[in-house]
């Protein structure tokens, strides 16, 4: 038997569910993935927008969208945070985000 990681082939595999909240027609949090085919590299975006609702999926989606943009080109993470808090909140600082990006050529 093999050690972990030492063979030439790997299987990943990214799933999501999601419930609404009892009288929405929409859950308030996002999530995306991407393979990047330039590097095999997996991206995963996580998007919790605070509430429920329309209002909610609106904000994450927006949010997500910009973290998985700014994930694709490589932008620090800590700008990419701030440039999203700026454009999105308004200086309210509503919404936040959390994504991890898991990057491993295989």
């Amino acid at each position: 038997m093999e050690p972990f990681g030492t063979t030439d082939t790997v299987f990943i595999e990214i799933g999501c569910s999601q419930e609404n909240k009892a009288g929405n027609f929409v859950c308030g949090d996002t999530f995306l993935s991407h393979k990047n085919k330039n590097n095999s590299a997996y991206l995963s975006v996580l998007s919790d927008g605070l509430g429920s609702g329309i209002k909610a999926n609106v904000l994450s989606t927006m949010t997500a969208s910009m973290a998985m943009n700014f994930l694709q080109q490589n932008e620090p993470i800590v700008r990419s945070a701030i440039s999203i808090l700026n454009t999105l909140a308004n200086g309210q600082r509503q919404e936040c985000f959390l994504c991890h990006l898991f990057s491993r050529k295989y």
